[in-house]
């Protein structure tokens, strides 16, 4: 996974290098505050104590002594002052490397001067640190403030096993500084969690229709609930969430439901009303809606932790921490939409649901209920994929650079269409361009979130990767609308000669990629530019390909037949042998 949270954590760092024209060094610390602190850009440049950093914006030279930062937070009591060392690299082959262990001397040695209040630190280090310094003893003379101490890289491992316990023993155990390490792990999680606003709620089960069952990592409670409370459950009003007992449940039909509750569902509510989910609401609406838990599946939610009174107890309130419905998300929003239109039939005891509820904070498994627990609406390998952790970092990457990565079909509806990037034709054009298989992309789209999905979206695929194949579609579609335009100049046989180029996008995309290596150019987006300069030759000699093909066969469907088997790559690949 290295690359992977190489490239996802590398994207942030070169957007916040590009706004504020830094270096990728320099956009670290504010990459690394925002995740650990939550603070404006303007909080973390007043922050920033390193003498590099200073120079370069303009300050005084002098020692940081190892320490990068400073934030003081006076708002909280006691006060909390965090202090940051921070270490970047921009080479792959470093992130296995340790925390440079000899920082640990020097903030040893800054945090001795700095409790003892010793006046030489003022002198041996920057004015910036030096004030803060002076910031910290008025505080020291009033209260003890709360230290924290985070050393932050985007490598995998802390320091050393010696440095890491003489580091802990002489600052946590000594001066109470606490001492924690945000590395590559950490960030990633951040990342890929830090637009989720944890949903937490209260319901109500029904009599005493629930079941509990444990198994090492994860519980499960299979109960029964009235269907408006599973509204109400992910409504976006908090106060509405955490009433289990509302009197008046008219209030659902002017809320709206949490997005942040369907997160890890696989895909989004299909808002063009499939016939499962017409017929909800016509059962609903009619004299079998006591049938309804019957007739449904039930919803499937995992969450964080859930607890409800022992006992067998008559109708336990049920705590929910960090719901996500992972399944059932077409029948809550069926449901909400049969509600709003007709709340008369949902009194209590009409509309009842089965819900199973899993605790687990183990994303695996979470995933895989997801995935398995999905079959009401058929689910394709594309939805059940579109939780994937890689899938998730890609659209992370890609939004970092202005676009919108749709994991899911239709995510992004309301974008910017020439932003939207779709997951599957990616998965095409990868499948095609960097694993040789044109036909497979063109004919066998099945394989892509199946069982060539690790192979496609393996390691090695990146946003600049993505963004290579996207871009050069997106100019082969271009040229083929132009070329479409004038095919009907050409005399009828010269016409249907050329007319190969409507079905071609894909064995294009391979011959452009074999030529260029065989030119010497490095595949990447950086030399996009020298690679699309190879089209117009591409064309030519795939015309000739499929020209000569037709001869053969003596027939000319081939012209339209022919990119549904490998013929032409086995053409391709004959003129430019692999490897």
């Amino acid at each position: 996974m290295n690359l992977k949270d190489f490239s996802l954590v590398r994207e942030r760092i070169n957007k916040i290098a590009g706004d504020r024209g830094l270096k990728a060094s320099s956009a670290f610390y504010f990459f690394c505050m925002d995740l650990v602190l939550s603070i404006n850009d303007t909080e973390i440049e007043d922050s920033i104590t390193d003498t590099e950093y200073l120079l370069l914006t303009g300050g005084q030279s002098g020692k940081d002594k190892g320490v990068d930062a400073v934030y003081i937070d006076e708002d909280q009591n006691p006060p909390v002052i965090s202090f940051f060392n921070c270490k970047y690299t921009g080479k792959v082959d470093k992130l296995e490397n340790h925390f440079p262990s000899s920082e640990s001397t020097k903030v040893i040695d800054f945090f001795s001067k700095l409790l003892e209040q010793d006046i030489d630190l003022i002198k041996e280090v920057n004015p910036v640190l030096a004030g803060k310094v002076e910031q910290i003893w008025s505080i020291f003379s009033k209260v003890n403030p709360e230290l924290r101490l985070y050393f932050c890289s985007n490598s995998y491992n802390r320091m050393v096993g010696e440095e890491y316990a003489a580091i802990k023993r002489d600052l946590e155990s000594k001066r109470r500084v606490s001492v924690d390490f945000f590395l590559m792990d950490n960030m990633v999680s951040r990342l890929l969690l830090e637009d989720h606003v944890p949903v937490n709620a209260k319901i109500k089960a029904v009599g005493k229709h629930y079941f509990e069952k444990s198994d090492g990592n994860v519980k499960a409670l299979i109960a029964e609930f009235d269907a408006r409370d599973l509204i109400r459950i992910v409504c976006r009003n908090e106060a509405i969430r955490n009433n289990p007992d509302p009197e008046d449940y008219s209030v659902l039909a002017y809320e709206d439901l949490d997005e942040n509750a369907f997160k890890d569902n696989v895909r989004v509510y299909l808002k063009q009303r499939t016939k499962i989910n017409q017929n909800i609401k016509n059962t609903v609406r009619s004299e079998d809606r006591g049938k309804v838990f019957y007739f449904n599946n039930g919803i499937t939610i995992t969450c964080d932790s859930f607890n409800y009174p022992g006992g067998n107890r008559t109708s336990p309130i049920v705590d929910l921490q960090n719901l996500q419905i992972v399944n059932g998300c077409q029948t809550i929003n069926s449901l909400f939409e049969a509600y709003k239109e007709s709340p008369d039939c949902f009194e209590e005891g009409n509309v009842d649901l089965l819900c199973k509820i899993y605790q687990t904070v183990d994303k695996e498994l979470s995933t895989k209920i997801c995935e398995y627990t999905n079959s009401q609406n058929p689910v394709k390998s594309r939805d059940i994929k579109s939780i994937d952790y890689y899938q998730i970092g890609l659209e992370k990457q890609l939004a970092d650079r202005g676009y919108w990565y749709e994991r899911k079909k239709n995510q992004f509806s309301d974008e910017d269409k020439e932003k939207r990037i779709d997951s599957e034709l990616v998965g095409q054009l990868l499948y095609a361009f960097f694993n040789g298989c044109p036909a497979e992309a063109k004919n066998k789209k099945r394989l892509i979130f199946g069982d060539s999905y690790d192979e496609i979206f393996s390691e090695s695929i990146t946003s600049e990767e993505v963004l290579l194949v996207w871009k050069l579609f997106k100019l082969i579609e271009f040229s083929k609308i132009e070329k479409r335009s004038i095919l009907k100049e050409f005399e009828e046989g010269e016409r249907l000669k050329k007319s190969f180029i409507l079905y071609a996008d894909f064995y294009l995309l391979y011959l452009m990629r074999l030529k260029a290596e065989k030119d010497g150019v490095d595949i990447s987006l950086g030399n996009l530019d020298d690679i699309w300069a190879l089209y117009d030759e591409c064309c030519d000699e795939l015309e000739e390909m499929v020209h000569q093909e037709a001869i053969n066969h003596e027939s000319n469907s081939i012209y339209t037949g022919y990119f549904k088997n490998n013929r032409v790559k086995m053409k391709i690949e004959d003129k430019y042998p692999l490897g």
